[in-house]
């Protein structure tokens, strides 16, 4: 399975300094620079985890700790969003398969307050802050691709 990855970060760098010192050696597939948010991504295979690692490690020693980071596959929707503020960082999957699971549950004892809430809440009330608090502080970079693939996990989310 190919991953996409993009790469957001909030810095007054040009794209050929921060590629300059990115130690993966790819094939840069987006380039972009919109109100002191430059982005970049590239395609990677299931051993995706490692590119990030490289390019969170380039980039903290060029001197940026805010980042975000977007994997999405080329099969099923899915989007695994991960947010850097200096040290901390936070991890979340937006993916049918959770509304997939809820369906096929027979009872409330299977699940875990959670999952309760999920099925409370329905899909887009459950992902969407999700996705706006991952998008925070980073609102004014072009999300469009990325909003597409969420509307295709609603409506996936929502057909079960």
């Amino acid at each position: 399975m190919e991953h996409y990855l993009s790469f957001y970060t909030r810095t007054e760098q040009s794209i050929d300094a921060i590629k300059q010192i990115l130690s993966v050696n790819t094939e840069w597939e987006k380039r972009n620079i919109k109100a002191g948010i430059v982005s970049f991504g590239f395609m990677s295979g299931s051993d995706y985890e490692i590119y990030i690692e490289d390019v969170c490690r380039d980039l903290k020693e060029l001197g940026i700790t805010s980042v975000r980071i977007a994997v999405t596959g080329d099969e099923d929707p899915w989007l695994e969003l991960t947010s850097i503020e200096g040290e901390e960082q936070t991890t979340c999957q937006i993916e049918f398969g959770l509304f997939d699971y809820l369906s096929e549950c027979e009872g409330e004892d299977e699940l875990t307050p959670t999952l309760k809430k999920a099925q409370e809440l329905g899909p887009d009330a459950y992902f969407l802050p999700m996705y706006q608090q991952w998008k925070k502080g980073f609102e004014k970079a072009s999300f469009k691709s990325l909003d597409e693939i969420y509307e295709q996990i609603i409506d996936s989310c929502e057909g079960n």
